[in-house]
């Protein structure tokens, strides 16, 4: 769980819709309980895995890009250009589910920094409210964890969630170091 800042409501992210029915079904069952939470979903970068996330009672989607170029070529072939260019239009169909939108930057610890905030600067323009900040290969130290977020936070208005992996037992500085 996640506490919004100023907000005191915990944030609970609870499962990945286009995985089928019945992740929906118990995605559904999750926010048929009325928690005092705000439930989001996870999905990848696809029109039919945003749709999946449709009624299902949450209030967010996190959308993961990948970030890196190293994820950006063998992943989906593609260079950052494209995902500047496509990326509104997943963060559009999202909105039009009445959902709020949070871009996970996949392997954020290895994309350039400059771009990363050319990223942030693109989701806020379409409408996201939240940047995740993944190290997804665990490579980061404190000082380095900083830098970036600090250089997102000069770039974006963008609410700013930090993703450590702890392959090098640094996730709890990491992450400290971004707050």
């Amino acid at each position: 769980a996640r506490q919004l800042a100023g907000i005191g409501v915990p944030e609970l992210e609870i499962g990945i819709p286009a995985m089928g029915e019945e992740e929906r079904d118990s995605v559904r069952a999750v926010a048929a309980l009325g928690l005092q939470a705000r439930l989001m979903v996870w999905s990848r970068m696809h029109a039919t895995d945003i749709a999946a996330c449709a009624n299902l009672g949450v209030h967010l989607v996190d959308i993961a890009v990948p970030a890196s170029d190293q994820h950006l070529a063998c992943k989906l072939r593609q260079d950052r250009g494209w995902l500047l260019r496509e990326l509104p239009r997943f963060v559009e169909a999202a909105l039009s589910l009445g959902l709020e939108v949070c871009i996970g930057c996949e392997d954020a610890s290895r994309a350039d920094t400059d771009f990363l905030c050319a990223l942030a600067e693109t989701a806020e323009r379409a409408g996201a409210r939240r940047l995740r900040f993944a190290d997804t290969l665990g490579i980061l130290e404190p000082f380095g964890t900083f830098e970036r977020i600090a250089a997102l936070r000069r770039a974006s208005g963008l609410e700013i969630e930090m993703h450590a992996h702890d392959d090098l037992g640094l996730a709890t500085a990491n992450t400290l170091a971004a707050c």
